[in-house]
């Protein structure tokens, strides 16, 4: 029994070693998108550093630190490309109840290359918005416009 203890202990201390290489202090820059754009597992986390987290913090009232993670969710075909997904989560939070809890940011999305160019092959939302601005002008009656 002792034998199987250890080697869940060491398995746990071995998956513990191999996250946190992608784990530390993690500045809201663009050097974290490419970060995780060329990061063999296609993601990094960390804390962001006190003084970019002032204005976030102001917001929740919470002087916790805030984790974020950057995730390549989809990969294009042009190399260094992707969408990418940012998490921003703050645990420590005060609520109107006097108590505290975790609170999630809206995640954002947003295609990008590690260039900071957009991918040639994404998703082109300028072209969809105009196209469909005007579907919604024909659609329009003529004494309306």
């Amino acid at each position: 029994m002792k034998i199987i203890t250890y080697m869940v202990f060491l398995t746990a201390l071995c998956s513990q070693g191999a996250m946190a290489a992608n784990v530390g202090i993690l500045s809201m820059s663009p050097e974290s998108v490419v970060q995780a754009l060329s990061s063999k597992d296609g993601w990094v986390e960390g804390h962001i550093p006190d003084a970019e987290a002032v204005d976030l913090q102001a917001i929740t009232k919470s002087t916790e630190p805030l984790l974020m993670r950057v995730t390549v969710i989809k990969r294009y075909q042009e190399p260094g490309c992707g969408r990418i997904q940012i998490d921003i989560r703050q645990d420590g939070v005060p609520t109107k109840a006097f108590t505290t809890e975790s609170f999630v940011f809206p995640p954002i999305q947003i295609n990008l290359c590690q260039s900071g160019e957009p991918p040639q092959d994404a998703f082109d939302v300028r072209q969809a918005t105009n196209e469909a601005q005007g579907a919604s002008r024909k659609a329009v009656p003529q004494e309306v416009q």
